[in-house]
């Protein structure tokens, strides 16, 4: 297409405009569970119409635009009955089986979301994300084979980003936070929207040519997928209130929560600092509905400490699981297991060095998982867990290094990645189970630190972010594609300003909420929706199965759907049990029918890849 041409763009709104994936209900105004389609039985789904020739084969939906012929091919969904709202992260893979380089103009197949105004509008588009070939007629254009993104420009031509590409395949998204678009192409990002809308949208997968007379070409979508991220989404944070250095006080501290925009703070629970002794670290347990987090004293000497509750909305009063001042260790990271009831903690002090683990509700004796061996202190600083390999990442602060080692017997731990790959003294930890990633932040320093990753065998390090003071905590929000973290400045430890960014460390935004000046560790309540994480993979397991990272039905977690499975529902006939265990694959809480039924539906069915311990 003609970049400037207006009408060419207008023609593209209203001969395809709309449609889509995940969506809710427009009347009800309320999102949907996740949503996959693998195009995999052969019939277009009922809920949507098609424009042009669209069908759907061989585990594929195939978009077939003729030669010379008007308009493009276009799937959506009914716009009266269904939307997409609040955040979201829409992406479908595609394959160019046909797509032969213009001789005029542009070829073009898109991801796009719109606003679903029943007569469409060039406005209504809010972000496009396309594979975008051009005969290079137009000075706007820099290559012939394109990853395109555009926003609501009508005369899109210098209003695009262009990313130069010959591949065929490859994989196109749109994540909204907030008010806040992303357009990815091939995991890479392409363009950011910092203030999009927060409207309904409906999502709609196009392809066409800017000018009739062109070569037919076919593409092929697959894997269409939509994660409803609107739920409960929130940032924890300890506050360790405003330190006085002469006469040691901190004042009032707190646990603190705001939206993932940062935006809203509310106050959970005021925690009376006791000897001085203030909130260290901050863990959650979303699926119970608790807020853990430790006490430390970081004046002399420096050495009592506590581990605490409380429910995650705020009601109810304070549980000490160990009383502050009542314990010699000095909790510094904070990690849950909550499918075994396991809550670990560092302590890189003098006097314990090492990581150890209790039962959630305080109860049974103290184990060390790692001994770090005796003082000097500075070993075990923050962690992160994952329970579905048996393994825990940790930092080193004064060692300059990363650690993994077993959560659970047999025990071991070694380095993971060594001064000098770790550009200074690490800090935070974070896990990215989903994508094979492990993060941390460093320091160099009180004035400067930087974001490092590794895969999750310490290979392929990449420093991803620079430029910032010390880095304190970090976090990581896979489904989104997003990661948080504590800007320290001023010698000051603590943060005093929140940053979020795109997993490769692109789309910086300072999202400070109000009462942060102080905030020692964060965590996020990332679940888009309630149910069990068997797998521990951060993604609710009714998510999973949708997804395909799980396989419906598999009570045993070997991937498979057989008489152990079906054994497993009976023998725990009519119970109450841990969601997502013992006979429970629906999540629920209770083995009945609707178990036996899964495991019915999908007797014989078997994805090797979607085992779990």
């Amino acid at each position: 297409m003609n970049p400037l041409s207006i009408n060419a763009n207008i023609q593209r709104m209203a001969t395809g405009a709309l449609a889509a994936c995940l969506i809710a209900p427009a009347l009800a105004a309320t999102c949907i569970p996740p949503y996959v389609d693998r195009f995999s039985d052969g019939v277009l789904d009922t809920r949507y119409t098609t424009g042009g020739s669209v069908t759907e084969t061989g585990g594929q939906l195939i978009h077939h635009k003729p030669a010379n012929s008007n308009g493009g091919t276009s799937y959506k969904l009914d716009k009266e009955q269904f939307v997409v709202c609040g955040d979201f992260q829409v992406c479908v893979d595609f394959t160019l089986v046909s797509f032969p380089l213009p001789t005029q103009d542009g070829r073009w197949a898109s991801l796009q979301v719109i606003k679903p105004n029943p007569t469409p509008q060039p406005s209504d588009l809010v972000a496009t994300i396309e594979r975008y070939d051009h005969a290079q007629n137009d000075p706007c254009v820099p290559y012939a084979r394109n990853f395109k993104a555009w926003l609501d420009d009508s005369s899109n031509c210098f209003g695009s980003v262009y990313a130069s590409t010959a591949g065929t395949t490859g994989t196109l998204q749109i994540n909204r936070v907030g008010s806040v678009i992303t357009l990815y192409a091939n995991g890479q990002l392409i363009r950011t929207d910092p203030d999009a809308t927060t409207d309904d949208l409906i999502v709609h997968l196009y392809t066409g040519t800017d000018n009739n007379f062109q070569a037919a070409h076919d593409v092929a979508f697959d894997n269409l997928k939509i994660i409803d991220n609107s739920g409960r989404a929130k940032i924890y944070w300890a506050d360790q209130g405003n330190y006085d250095e002469i006469t040691h006080n901190h004042g009032q501290t707190r646990i603190r929560r705001c939206n993932l925009d940062g935006t809203s703070t509310e106050n959970i629970f005021d925690v009376n600092a006791c000897n001085n002794a203030v909130p260290s670290c901050i863990a959650l347990d979303p699926m119970g509905g608790m807020v853990y987090w430790g006490t430390a004293n970081f004046t002399p000497p420096g050495e009592n400490g506590g581990l605490h509750r409380g429910n995650m909305n705020g009601s109810g009063a304070i549980e000490d699981l160990i009383a502050c001042g009542a314990m010699t260790p000095r909790p510094i990271g904070l990690a849950v297991d909550d499918a075994a009831g396991k809550l670990f903690w560092s302590d890189p002090s003098d006097t314990v060095n090492d990581i150890s683990m209790i039962n959630m509700d305080g109860t049974g004796a103290i184990e060390t998982r790692v001994d770090f061996g005796p003082p000097p202190a500075g070993g075990p600083t923050r962690l992160a867990l994952n329970p579905g390999a048996n393994t825990m990442y940790f930092s080193a602060f004064f060692f300059e290094d990363i650690y993994e080692s077993a959560m659970y017997a047999p025990l071991w731990f070694q380095p993971l990645v060594q001064d000098p790959v770790v550009n200074g003294a690490p800090f935070g930890m974070a896990l990215d189970a989903l994508n094979g990633h492990v993060y941390w932040t460093t320091w160099d320093g009180l004035t400067s630190g930087e974001i490092q990753r590794s895969d999750l065998n310490g290979n392929n390090v990449q420093t991803i972010l620079t430029g910032l003071a010390g880095l304190n905590d970090i976090e990581v929000d896979p489904l989104r594609g997003l990661m948080y973290f504590i800007e320290g400045r001023n010698g000051n430890i603590s943060g005093t300003r929140l940053w979020r960014a795109n997993l490769d460390g692109t789309g910086l935004q300072d999202i400070t909420p109000s009462g942060f000046g102080n905030a020692a560790d964060i965590a996020l309540d990332t679940t888009p929706l309630t149910g069990a994480d068997v797998n521990q993979n951060g993604i609710p397991d009714s998510v999973g199965k949708q997804l395909g990272l799980l396989q419906p039905g598999d009570a045993d977690g070997n991937g498979s759907v057989d008489f152990d499975d079906l054994n497993e529902v009976l023998a725990n006939w009519g119970t109450s049990v841990t969601p997502g265990l013992n006979g429970d694959v629906n999540g629920d809480g209770v083995v009945d029918f609707d178990d036996l039924n899964e495991v019915l539906a999908n007797w014989g069915a078997s994805c090797p890849e979607c085992s779990w311990p």
